[in-house]
């Protein structure tokens, strides 16, 4: 993140791959005094425990860990097999966490 802020390109929002890289883009964020929630918009993937006690709470998308790595697993050996299996229960539940690290959208000067 530190990189990318030193490029200096305007940007408004930001997906973490995961929750930790999205925390960590957060503190970077703020070493730089920018607002997260007020700026730009901050979010996680996979729903750690620890997301919802940051400051500010990440806004992130929970899922089941041992549900992804096995669609994944499967993926990789029908991939490697040639084995093309069902593509029946290939979506992953995942829920919403509403956390405070998302900015309102810019509004349109009339």
């Amino acid at each position: 993140m530190a990189e990318f802020l030193e490029r200096d390109l305007p940007f408004t929002a930001l997906f973490g791959g995961n929750d930790n890289l999205a925390l960590g883009a957060i503190s970077a964020l703020k070493e730089k005094g920018i607002d997260v929630h007020g700026q730009v918009s901050v979010a996680g993937f996979d729903g750690i425990e620890g997301a919802l006690h940051s400051h500010p709470p990440l806004s992130t998308m929970k899922v089941s860990r041992r549900r992804l790595a096995e669609q994944s697993v499967a993926k990789i050996i029908s991939a490697c097999t040639g084995i093309i299996g069902s593509s029946t229960g290939d979506h992953l539940r995942s829920q919403w966490i509403e956390g405070c690290t998302l900015a309102a959208p810019p509004t349109d000067s009339p």
